[in-house]
């Protein structure tokens, strides 16, 4: 387009100054002390980041930077990290690992747990007896001082 039209109208139709233009396309030819500085440091980022599996975050990287000898701050590192896409990776939340979460076809409590959460009485006298009690010889049971006497009845379990 600057082939076609003179470099003062065209910097005249986009309202910038003739010297800024140049100023610019200089800039873009040969990048000054800070970019070429930048890029260095963009490119020891995404190596620190590589050989860290990409777990560091910026306060680790800088360390690790100090440790090479380049002194930066931890918000021009994560700048750099945020422009490349870079970020470290957060622990998951912990899970438990011991309880299986896939009740799909078997019960979810174990045969044994089912059977005691339903206790029956014994068939053969039907008496109520607990853990802690003795039962008597006239098929009565004591349980501390109270006795208690189981009613037969002729209906089921």
């Amino acid at each position: 387009m600057k082939n076609e039209h003179s470099i003062a109208l065209l910097c005249h139709l986009l309202e910038v100054s003739a010297s800024g233009f140049y100023a610019w396309s200089q800039r873009v030819a040969t990048p000054g002390p800070r970019a070429m500085e930048d890029q260095a440091l963009s490119q020891e980022i995404r190596q620190i980041c590589a050989t860290s599996r990409q777990t560091y975050g910026s306060p680790r990287v800088v360390l690790e930077l100090r440790s090479h000898g380049r002194h930066h701050r931890r918000r021009r590192v994560a700048r750099h990290m945020s422009q490349q896409g870079l970020y470290g990776r957060q622990k998951g939340r912990y899970l438990v690992q011991t309880t299986d979460s896939n009740h799909g076809s078997t019960p979810s409590l174990p045969i044994a747990w089912q059977r005691r959460l339903r206790p029956r009485l014994p068939i053969k006298s039907r008496s109520l007896i607990s853990p802690i009690s003795k039962p008597t010889k006239a098929g009565s049971t004591s349980l501390g001082s109270s006795t208690f006497t189981a009613a037969k009845s002729s209906a089921g379990p």
